[in-house]
């Protein structure tokens, strides 16, 4: 049996989010910095359809990992808490891992071959489960056209979509990491290069 060690927590209720149509909302930071945090291994590759990943992790850590309810990932430059649901030990060196709240492989796929940390020295206060929604409050500005609006909400479907009050308008962009271009957390800005006229008709 390939499955040697097995911890599974129950997926917990999100509680409804509350929506403004107008205003910024208050949001604390949540991305952390990686040199505060203890290097454990890197995702391999993805496993199945249902958000399962493949960590491949450093010699003498698999106690430390077993343990641990909360995996960071370096993503673009932020360090990204993810709460664990399961954890299964596959062979001396690598485990099997899922999250809560990502349970579709469109979810984790850009998540491959990032490092993962974990917050052995208990320095951080941890939300339950980091998603796009860590964004919400944020003026989305693009490269080139400016100032587009403010997050207000993130639809999670087969393709992941941010939705943006611009001037009262809904609007609906793909949750695409290679159309972000940088952030400014201080001032709550989200920086991005859309493909020309993908806001033509807003």
């Amino acid at each position: 049996m390939k499955s040697l060690k097995k911890r599974k927590r129950k997926k917990r209720n999100q509680k409804k989010r509350l929506k403004k149509k107008t205003k910024r909302k208050k949001k604390t930071n949540s991305c952390f910095a990686v040199d505060a945090l203890q290097y454990i291994g890197k995702v391999a590759k993805t496993h199945g359809i249902e958000g399962e990943l493949y960590i491949a992790y450093e010699p003498d850590l698999s106690e430390i990992i077993l343990k641990e309810e909360v995996l960071f990932f370096d993503y673009e430059g932020m360090a990204l808490p993810f709460s664990v649901n399961e954890v299964k030990m596959l062979n001396p060196g690598a485990f099997l891992i899922s999250f809560l709240d990502y349970d579709q492989i469109d979810q984790v796929k850009r998540f491959v071959s990032c490092k993962v940390y974990v917050d052995s020295q208990g320095k951080y206060d941890i939300p339950e489960v980091f998603d796009e929604r860590v964004f919400i409050g944020y003026t989305f500005i693009d490269d080139n056209l400016g100032e587009i609006g403010v997050l207000e909400d993130v639809m999670f479907k087969q393709q992941n979509l941010f939705v943006i009050n611009r001037n009262g308008t809904e609007v609906l962009l793909p949750v695409v990491p290679e159309f972000i271009t940088g952030v400014d957390h201080d001032a709550k800005e989200l920086y991005f290069s859309l493909p020309e006229g993908m806001l033509d008709e807003f």
